[in-house]
């Protein structure tokens, strides 16, 4: 025979078992899921891409430096053209 405690706790698992299974359906609950799974995936990937750039502007991971350099460069001179373009750019009259 079992312990009533044990019963009552069977007893509420097994309704919680069914009001589970009388849910969304198996499409809705694949789909959440999987989308479930994806963002997980995502903000990981985010999350990894962040703290590389922040050690990155830091100067820890000097292998990346390089490339920064070259970003930073390349952004320079797109404000600088920005500006000369700009300046010399006459109103229309």
């Amino acid at each position: 025979m079992l312990d009533p405690e044990l019963k009552q706790y069977l007893e509420t698992l097994n309704g919680n078992v069914v009001k589970a299974g009388e849910g969304l359906p198996w499409w809705r609950t694949l789909l959440n899921g999987v989308m479930s799974g994806l963002g997980s995936v995502v903000g990981v990937g985010i999350a990894v891409i962040l703290v590389g750039w922040l050690l990155n502007i830091i100067g820890i991971i000097p292998a990346f430096q390089r490339e920064a350099d070259s970003w930073r460069q390349l952004l320079q001179q797109t404000q600088q053209q920005k500006t000369q373009i700009l300046k010399n750019q006459t109103p229309a009259k």
